[in-house]
């Protein structure tokens, strides 16, 4: 392990620097995230992200518990109350990367990859969007668009940290709605909305297609918005018990997800 650079006092630099980072405020203009949990910062690694700075708190350092994350990044280690300040407004990790935020996907990235494409319209919470990301690589999907997003808004703290680990598995593109129109026509790819208002029979239609879609799903307040609709090919409702009208938007991609994966691994 490198020699560790101790944080103490809320002035140095390296903490006011974890501050402006993980306030959020200004993330659009900055190129740095902050990467919380060894299993995030281990995944991050294995895919090529560039970690600057491994912070650590001084139990973890006592107890050992590092060695695994650390290679040769540098490491610091922050008081509980300089690192309680820097995170204020949110929970504390008791060990976190400052990394440089990863490069702007493009959607030549899903060549690559010949899974369902699965499209985030308005999808509210990082937890939700977190989870449908872990739940879009655990299913075999090729890919994700976050529609009208800033690139760095996909990376937001709780985001990374509700992937658990599989947040760099996947290419992530951040795209307009007139981008996205494009690559589907460009490449044949079907676009199919979720809605709780669509007819039930279009599920098994959607689960047995043996090509790539485009899997839209939408806010769980709105729904998909009129201009994806009207794009569609397919609305698709998940069937259910008339008891409850429709499930939580990660719910209902943790169900389409793994169909479309059942079906496909049944069909190889």
């Amino acid at each position: 392990m490198s020699e560790m650079e101790v944080i103490s006092t809320p002035e140095d630099p390296l903490a006011v620097r974890i501050r402006t980072v993980a306030e959020g405020e200004h993330r659009r203009g900055r190129d740095e995230i902050i990467i919380e949990n060894e299993v995030n910062i281990v995944a991050a690694r294995a895919a090529g992200v560039e970690l600057l700075h491994l912070v650590v708190s001084p139990k973890l350092i006592e107890q050992g518990l590092v060695q695994d994350v650390v290679g040769s990044t540098s490491v610091a280690v922050i008081s509980d109350e300089v690192r309680a300040q820097a995170f204020q407004r949110s929970r504390v990790p008791d060990v976190f990367a400052i990394a440089r935020l990863p490069e702007k996907k493009r959607f030549r990235a899903f060549a690559a990859t010949t899974g369902d494409i699965v499209v985030l319209d308005g999808v509210d919470g990082p937890g939700n969007i977190g989870s449908i990301i872990r739940v879009a690589t655990a299913f075999g999907a090729g890919g994700i668009v976050a529609l009208n997003q800033h690139h760095n808004d996909i990376y937001r703290r709780g985001i990374v940290r509700a992937t658990a680990g599989t947040m760099f598995a996947l290419p992530i593109v951040a795209a307009k709605n007139a981008e996205f129109f494009r690559f589907c026509q460009a490449t044949g790819t079907r676009i199919v909305t979720t809605s709780s208002h669509a007819r039930e029979e279009t599920f098994d239609e959607v689960v047995a297609s043996p090509e790539r879609l485009a899997i839209v799903l939408g806010s769980e307040s709105r729904g998909c918005s009129p201009e994806l609709n009207a794009a569609a090919a397919l609305r698709c409702r998940i069937p259910m018990t008339p008891t409850v009208e429709s499930l939580n938007v990660s719910a209902a991609a943790s169900v389409l997800l793994f169909s479309r994966y059942r079906a496909r691994s049944a069909r190889t």
